[in-house]
């Protein structure tokens, strides 16, 4: 397990630890564990944490190394992202993520609405670069009236359409979150009701 899967598991720790800016210690207090478990793993050696250790520390995480071997496993390409979700107090946090090949200031949101035209539905998560220069025909992201809507920006007079209802908005008179890059499909029912 030396190679592959130890470098995955390396790289979502840092990205866990980084992301949450939890210490080992920290980690370790909150997942009932020994930080030298991960400490200890981190400094190089060639110590491996248990499967019992891991699955404290991915349940604590929310989220757990990719071991998939159709990815090769690059520092510099995958990263975790802060996750957020609209309530009745505004856009609360609603965890993190790891994200592959973006570039950029990058955020995910989870969908409060459906777009059709962006094939977007209520649980979605909603990946999207905070400073990107949207071209027309970009997806957008933004806030309006306290609700949070996707539309297309159609020129660069800065016109965009919100499907629902059909209107034309100036995106001056919106707070745009960014432009949308990903869409990963929620389809457990279960989770939106």
């Amino acid at each position: 397990m030396e190679d592959y899967e130890t470098k995955a598991i390396r790289v979502w720790m840092r990205q866990v630890m980084d992301s949450r800016r939890w210490s080992a210690n920290r980690w370790a207090t909150l997942a009932g564990t020994s930080p030298t478990n991960i400490t200890r793993f981190l400094n190089g050696a060639k110590f491996t944490p248990s499967s019992k250790t891991l699955a404290k520390l991915v349940y604590v995480a929310g989220s757990s190394p990719q071991l998939s071997r159709a990815m090769e496993i690059n520092e510099s390409k995958s990263r975790v992202v802060p996750v957020y979700r609209a309530s009745i107090e505004g856009v609360i946090s609603a965890g993190a993520m790891s994200v592959y090949n973006l570039d950029g200031d990058i955020a995910a949101y989870i969908s409060d609405f459906e777009c059709t035209t962006a094939v977007i539905s209520v649980g979605d998560t909603i990946v999207i670069r905070k400073d990107s220069k949207m071209s027309p025909g970009d997806y957008i992201l933004f806030v309006r009236n306290n609700r949070m809507a996707a539309s297309t920006k159609l020129d660069n007079n800065s016109m965009i359409i919100n499907s629902q209802p059909p209107e034309m908005l100036k995106i001056k008179d919106v707070k745009v979150l960014g432009q949308i890059v990903q869409v990963i499909k929620h389809y457990d029912k279960r989770q939106t009701e």
